[in-house]
């Protein structure tokens, strides 16, 4: 899910994060033209940050976020329901369901991981 590169902006440290996905299970859509993240980083925008989709087919795109922060996120499919990164650390939201979860650390390095499969919830 995610590729850190550091980048100093203003005051604050940021990462830049790769969100990458791989829609492969079984209850997501099968006519699939659009996948964006909505997030608190974005104020919950379906628009603010599509993901491109890749030619192994993978989507992904890049957010700079500040470093030290706890970020909640879901994939939209479609600009339709909320999706979590199967396998990823998820946290209960006030809708009866879950949002993927995500802190950005000071490492200075580079993280990889592997795109994941993407489940409805």
């Amino acid at each position: 899910m995610k590729d850190k590169t550091t980048s100093k902006k203003g005051w604050h440290t940021k990462q830049a994060v790769t969100f990458a996905v791989t829609l492969e299970a079984r209850d997501t859509p099968k006519d699939i033209e659009s996948v964006s993240i909505v997030g608190d980083f974005n104020k919950w925008d379906s628009v603010a940050h599509p993901l491109n989709k890749t030619e192994d087919g993978h989507w992904q795109t890049v957010i700079e976020l500040e470093e030290g922060k706890f970020y909640q996120f879901r994939y939209l499919i479609n600009g339709q329901d909320g999706y979590t990164d199967a396998g990823g650390e998820v946290c209960a939201n006030p809708f009866e369901s879950d949002n993927n979860v995500l802190t950005v650390s000071a490492s200075g390095g580079k993280e990889t991981q592997t795109p994941k499969e993407v489940e409805h919830v």
